[in-house]
């Protein structure tokens, strides 16, 4: 995404916790948030309302949140809490917390309530309790926990396996995570704790796709590049804005027009773009002037530019935003759910 964006689009990239991932883990019942009349609800892919709105809109930077269902819950606010709810909208977990996130693979959720934070099993119950200062959800078997200052991980038993002692920590992804030591993100380390690379130059974040980026400083600027799980540099740093690979491209940026490379670092798709996202389920949403449309991976238009924002697709549809409003289109670029708020 184009770091120049505006705050309202930036946002929308984090909608949810996070929005772009419909249907993981044992979700069988896939459905999407929607937004009718001040209230959020939920629709099948076919567009049809599944659960009524009546839960609370939660904004964050006054752009709305949307939870999503895992592990067939999705967090719902009511009355100022967060709780739980089925996919029928039944309140499966009493709302009691004052911050709730998605369940992950582990059946675990990250939830805070009197100020500490800790993980809810599906049943409600504190599989670990509230005693962290922060954290962050499970990924990858291991969850950030913040204790003073400093943090480690612990596993879905709430064991310690690394001890706090990183002034930063990101998220475990193909069995790497990013830490800061030394008031910079320069280290990889595997589970155990143990570094497995140090970064050639400054890393940014987790490993897609088998690569991370990695970005140079030249001073007064900064140019991106790509780095294997070896740590050598596969993509020469040469970027002014790069992102994740996925589906075996990312989306580059080189004076503020984006395009696509693949993992060898070749153009397949101009920079032509003044934003892109990443390539979902074969397509993937730019911006030509203002407007979002759809690609394909042959740069190929398959929806017109016509919306204010597009996310990318999941489960077979994509959000678009229209002014204030929400909806979604499928492939085709046909509405499912006409923009509503």
């Amino acid at each position: 995404m184009n770091q120049k964006v505006s705050a309202f689009l930036m946002s929308l990239i984090l909608l949810a916790f996070p929005f772009i991932s419909f249907g993981q883990g044992q979700q069988a019942v896939e459905l999407f948030p929607i937004i009718q009349n001040g209230k959020v609800g939920y629709i099948d892919k076919n567009g049809i309302v599944v659960i009524s709105p009546r839960f609370e809109v939660v904004k964050e930077s006054s752009v709305p949140i949307f939870p999503l269902f895992y592990e067939r819950l999705a967090s719902v606010r009511i009355k100022g809490k967060w709780g739980y709810i089925d996919t029928k909208g039944n309140i499966a977990i009493e709302p009691l917390f004052s911050e709730a996130s998605d369940f992950s693979e582990e059946g675990l959720a990250r939830v805070k309530i009197n100020g500490k934070v800790g993980f809810i099993n599906k049943s409600g119950q504190f599989a670990i309790k509230p005693l962290f200062r922060d954290a962050n959800p499970f990924s990858d078997g291991l969850a950030q926990v913040a204790v003073g200052n400093k943090w480690g991980y612990i596993d879905a038993k709430g064991t310690m396996i690394i001890q706090p002692q990183f002034l930063e920590a990101g998220s475990f992804e193909q069995g790497l995570a990013l830490v800061n030591t030394n008031g910079k993100k320069d280290v990889y380390i595997d589970k155990s704790g143990n570094v497995a690379l140090r970064c050639p130059f400054h890393c940014v974040g987790g490993f897609s796709d088998g690569l991370a980026i990695a970005e140079q400083d030249f001073g007064n600027y900064a140019k991106a590049g790509y780095m294997d799980k070896a740590g050598s540099v596969v993509i020469t740093p040469q970027f002014d804005g790069a992102e994740d690979f996925s589906e075996g491209l990312a989306h580059v940026a080189i004076k503020g027009r984006w395009g696509y490379i693949d993992k060898t670092g070749k153009i397949v798709i101009s920079l032509q773009y003044t934003e892109a996202n990443r390539f979902s389920e074969g397509l993937a949403s730019v911006a030509v002037g203002s407007k979002f449309g759809f690609i394909d991976k042959t740069a190929m238009q398959v929806i017109k530019s016509q919306f204010d924002y597009a996310d990318s697709f999941t489960g077979g549809l994509a959000l678009v935003v229209v002014g204030d409003k929400f909806g979604y289109v499928d492939r085709s670029g046909k509405y499912v759910w006409l923009p509503t708020k």
